[in-house]
Order: C-alpha cells, then structure tokens, then sequence
C-alpha cells in the first residue's frame, strides 16, 4: 500500500487504480493527489512460474526453522511441474530477496542459505536487543562475556548462543551456522569485526544504550556539520555508518569506547585526523563534530562515503541521500538550514528547512566545512606529494565517466571481465556487477563499475594504466583513440597540477607563518 499525505488526509495509493476517486471535485486537494498517484502508479510482474515456486518455498519453510539451504530451494525448484534449473531457481530466488519476500545474500559468508521467513533473521536480532536490555541493570553480576556483549555490544559465538534461542534452533538445522551469522553481520555493517586473539569478536554498536542528544553540543566553541535526511534517518543505518568506518583498511578508524552509545559515538583516526571526530545520530540528520578545523573536510569525506556504503547495503535510493546542513539561525528551535550551490552566483546558499528562506546569519566556520581549498591545503601540510600522480588519475576518470558510459556502455560485460583479469575488481564484485537481476540497465551497471575503477586508481595509479590497456586490447578505432584520449588528458591535468602546486605551495608556506 502505498500512503500519500497532504494535511490532514491519508490516502490508499491503490484506490487511484480503482478509480476510487472518480466522483471527487476537479481542484480539490484530493483529486490532485489521485491523479498523480494514478499517473505515477506501476506493478512489478513477477512470472508465474517464479511466484509458484516463492509460493511453495515460504510452505516448505513453514516446516522447520524459516531458512532453506540454497541447493535444497534449487531441488524443490526442478521438483516443480514447470521444472525450474539451478540457473532459474537462482535468478528467482534474486529477484524474490529483491522484493524483500525473502532475504538472500549470495556474497556473504551465508551464501548458501535463504532466509525464506524473513522473521528468522529478525527474530534473532530481537533476541539480542531483549538480553541486553534484561541483563543492564545486573551487569556487575554477568560472567565477563556476557558483560562484554551487554556494557560494550562485543558479541562472540559463544554469547551468541547463551542469548538467542532462535539462533540455535537454526544451528540445529545448519552446523557452523552461528559462525555464518556472525559473517553475515559483518557483511551488511551490522557488525564490525575486533582484533582480538584466539576468538572471533565483533563489535555491535546498535546493542549499545541511547541517550538524550536533544541538546548537545560536545565542542561548543564549533559549528557542527548536518548531513540532513528528508524524512527520518532509516533504521540501522547510522549503526552501519559507524561499523563500516571501523572496517575501513585503509583508514583504521578506532572507538573511543568510554563515551560511547548506539546513538553518540567518538572516534579516532590518527591517520587521518588532528582530534577525535563525534559522530551523533538525531531524528532527521547525522550530524558530525570536530574540534581542529583542520579536520573538517576529511572528516566530512569519511563519514559521506559511509553514509554511501550503508545506503547501497540497506538497498537505499539515492534520492534518499542526506543533504549537507548546519542549525538554522531563524531563531524558530533547533533544525536544519540545508546547503545547496547557485551555479549562477558561485557560492553556496543555506535555506531555512521550515520555510525555505535564505539564512545570510551562518556562523563563519560553516564554509571550512565546505571549503575545497582547505581541503588542499589540509593534504599539502600532511606532505603527500605522492599521492598527487593518482589524484591526476582519478580526476581524469571523474571527468571522462559521462563520456565512457556513452560510448563504451554496450561493452559492459568485456571490460567488467578484463578488469577482473587484470585483478582491478574482484570476482565477487564482478558477479554482482553483472547480475541482470539487479534491474539496472547497461548505462547504470557501466557507471557502477566505474566507480570500482575509482576506487582502485586511488589505491594505485596503475590501475589508469590497466584501463587503457583494456580499451587498446578491444582493438576498434574507437577504443583505441579514446584511450589516447584519456592518456593525453592525464599529461594535461599533470601540468597544470604542477602549475597549481607550485603556487600552492607558496600559499601554504604563508598559511604557515601566519600560523606561528
């Protein structure tokens, strides 16, 4: 069912099918809302064939603990007078996970099972939740395990098994299966992974109390950064957040665990950043505090790109993506006043999220979190001359991603192949790259894997190298010139990066002294 609200009336989407609204007054707020449900109203179809056999899984489920093996779904699909293949039994069991009518992740530890009742995976998150809030008032009398999961959200297979009895009643279906789990939650963010010795841990942050953020403000003398939902934060998606800034490799994110609660978290990143990062999770934002000012935009980077991998595994729309925003001056109580860029003026504007009106009264520091330029100069003074080679590189996919969806979008499959060849993206990763049941359509899949392609020319710059080499190996004229194309783009952009850095330089040897 879908819900649309316009004042006070709620409205059955479906009614707009059956002309529910026919005898309404041309005008009137009702009628304009069935007429644009009608006009945007759509049916998945699901074939037949697939809905039988869903159909008969959910009854063969209903049996024993909720979750099929996933050779067991493929034999009772051939068992089935349309006699569905492995192949077809597979693709259906996709598209059934991606209308949520099951749950199914094929590149997860739990790969080979099929969560058939959907309540089996909830029920023992459930269980966790009710033990931990049972067992706080008594936690100075658990055992130091059980004190772990409770206090700290650490969870190992053994606490596991002491605290969800609807986990070991599929253990007794599945050998090794809380082993599984425990991989599985750490493949959709649920879970981050602890380095600790002879047993595996994970931390789970959403196990962990609340408390009232209403009114904080940890660093009062800054001004923090919103990142701004529409609607309200989606469940679990701020714990994901945390989780995958504490699975990152590259940056090795730690949790200050004195201070911390499944809504307010401190993290630390000597790599990366001058103080601790406070991370808070509010009705309608995340938002983000720093201490240094230095911190801003690194900060800013790290927590969008999880917001970005949370989103993708909680199957999220990116018209769904948060906005950047700061707490509104108006005077009117405490809410957003959301950033947006006038391309014709050339600067960013912050509009009022009650009543869209310009707010010229932000406080001064606002723009460091949206400065470029102190970005720059946050890179120069960290002395990474090395990485400026794979910033060329980079900039010269970001620019030429349009173009190479174009002409190269019908190649997909050819270049999502030879990157995996060359070991630019894994085999995993080209799977679901190429998975047709994702509904995307070629230019969508291509702009996908280009973004894997990204993600390792910032890793290492050879990888711009193992791209073009893909477009010369197609050997057609046009491949080949636009390789030459890219790789002259790169010559360009390198000398007028040098160009750039020069006078940077000096800039940032005058932001020294002015410093000191």
């Amino acid at each position: 069912m879908c819900c649309c609200r316009s004042e006070n009336f709620c409205v059955d989407g479906r009614k707009a099918r059956d002309k529910a609204f026919e005898n309404l007054q041309p005008g009137s707020d009702l009628y304009k809302i069935a007429e644009a449900l009608e006009d945007n109203a759509y049916q998945i179809k699901v074939p037949l064939k697939w809905y039988c056999f869903g159909v008969l899984l959910h009854d063969v489920a209903k049996e024993g603990c909720g979750v099929l093996s996933l050779s067991y779904c493929q034999e009772l699909g051939q068992q089935l007078k349309v006699n569905l293949s492995p192949e077809e039994s597979l693709s259906a069991i996709k598209f059934l996970s991606f209308l949520n009518r099951l749950l199914f992740y094929p590149d997860s530890p739990a790969g080979d099972l099929v969560f058939v009742n959907i309540e089996s995976l909830i029920n023992i998150l459930r269980d966790l939740l009710v033990f931990v809030y049972d067992a706080h008032s008594d936690a100075k009398y658990l055992l130091p395990d059980q004190k772990a999961l409770v206090c700290k959200g650490h969870l190992s297979i053994e606490i596991l098994k002491k605290a969800s009895k609807s986990c070991n009643k599929i253990s007794e279906a599945f050998p090794n299966f809380d082993k599984k789990l425990l991989g599985l939650f750490e493949y959709l963010l649920i879970a981050a992974r602890l380095d600790v010795p002879e047993k595996d841990t994970f931390f789970m942050p959403a196990l962990l109390p609340t408390m009232d953020v209403s009114n904080i403000n940890p660093y009062p003398n800054t001004t923090p950064l919103l990142l701004f939902f529409e609607s309200a934060i989606p469940m679990g998606l701020f714990c994901a957040v945390i989780v995958h800034l504490l699975s990152h490799k590259e940056s090795p994110w730690k949790v200050v665990e004195e201070s911390n609660y499944s809504n307010y978290f401190t993290l630390r990143c000597p790599d990366l950043l001058e103080s601790d990062m406070i991370l808070v999770e509010q009705l309608d934002c995340i938002t983000v505090y720093c201490e240094a000012a230095i911190d801003y935009i690194p900060s800013r980077d790290a927590v969008e790109e999880a917001v970005d991998v949370a989103m993708t595994k909680h199957k999220l729309s990116k018209c769904e993506k948060p906005e950047r925003a700061f707490y509104c001056p108006c005077g009117k109580g405490r809410h957003a006043a959301v950033v947006s860029w006038l391309k014709t003026q050339r600067c960013y504007v912050f509009r009022c999220n009650i009543d869209n009106k310009s707010q010229k009264k932000m406080a001064t520091d606002c723009s460091s979190w949206l400065d470029h330029k102190r970005k720059r100069q946050h890179d120069e003074l960290q002395h990474l001359p090395d990485i400026l080679e794979t910033n060329i590189a980079y900039k010269v996919l970001v620019d030429s991603t349009e173009e190479i969806k174009e002409y190269f979008a019908q190649d997909f499959l050819y270049i999502a192949n030879k990157l995996q060849q060359k070991k630019v993206i894994t085999e995993k990763e080209k799977r679901a790259l190429t998975d047709r049941m994702t509904g995307q359509n070629e230019d969508q899949r291509m702009e996908e894997l280009m973004k894997h392609v990204k993600i390792a020319v910032k890793v290492k710059e050879s990888a711009f190298s193992l791209f073009t080499d893909i477009l010369n190996e197609k050997d057609t004229v046009a491949a080949i010139e636009f390789a030459e194309k890219l790789k002259q783009r790169y010559v360009e952009y390198k000398v007028s990066s040098e160009t750039d850095l020069e006078s940077s330089s000096k800039r940032t040897k005058q932001y020294l002294v002015q410093q000191h």
